[in-house]
């Protein structure tokens, strides 16, 4: 199912973004088992990590455990890691309260790197993991976590992590790929800002051309997508 939800303002869209977590935590968790949530990086989902550092003693950090969708390819402590702006945004506020938390580790050459973690993801997962939430922004390009418009990473149908290069940047990442997003539970896009809107709207009401919206590539096989928007980002939606 596909909902769209616009919020008055960015801090109301972290706001809700966090209580989405939490409940669905909450739900997780009654059932006796791990939360398992893939996280993002980006300056939206910041703000949702610093919600939930605010209300940490909402939840039993302790069955939950935490992933990455996609890094840069720079050591923990770089000011780019993506790691780095989870653990000062929320980890470092959560410490000594139980969450597990598994990085992707950029400091390594990118193959090397995104095999240890889909290693990792195996150790842990039967089967493609199936994260109870999946937290994903959006670039002004359309890209969404490493995958980025007429890169390989989007077509991949079978690994679930992949070292992406991007022209563009000139650079590498490390991404998880659309198989694994695919199997989630919970897709909550988090996007503000009118710099964003044309791409939401290219992604939502466009036509779809994976290659240049790779977003659109975001389409689970059972689970649902939650499109968290802010009056800005959400502004040319109207004009479809």
């Amino acid at each position: 199912m596909l909902q769209v939800d616009v919020f008055d303002t960015p801090e109301v869209l972290a706001a809700s973004a966090g209580e989405l977590f939490i409940e669905l935590a909450h739900r997780t968790i009654k059932d006796g088992k791990n939360f398992n949530a893939l996280l993002c990086g980006g300056n939206t989902p910041r703000a949702v990590y610093q919600w939930l550092a605010e209300h940490g003693d909402l939840l039993d950090w302790r069955r939950v455990r935490l992933f990455f969708g996609d890094e840069r390819c720079v050591p923990p402590e770089h000011s780019d890691s993506n790691y780095r702006m989870v653990r000062e945004s929320m980890l470092d506020a959560l410490d000594g309260l139980g969450e597990t938390t598994y990085r992707i580790a950029g400091e390594l050459p990118p193959e090397e790197a995104a095999r240890r973690y889909e290693a990792i993801l195996r150790s842990l997962f039967e089967g493609t993991p199936q994260f109870d939430l999946v937290l994903l922004g959006l670039g002004a390009d359309a890209h969404t976590a490493s995958l980025f418009p007429g890169t390989r990473a989007i077509h991949e149908e079978e690994a679930w992590v992949v070292a992406n290069l991007i022209e563009s940047l000139d650079a590498w990442r490390i991404t998880v790929t659309p198989p694994l997003l695919n199997n989630a539970r919970m897709i909550a896009f988090l996007v503000s800002g009118e710099g964003k809107a044309e791409a939401v709207k290219r992604v939502l009401k466009g036509e779809r051309l994976i290659n240049l919206y790779p977003a659109q590539i975001v389409q689970p096989t059972w689970g649902d997508v939650r499109w968290m928007l802010d009056r800005g980002a959400a502004r040319l939606l109207s004009d479809t």
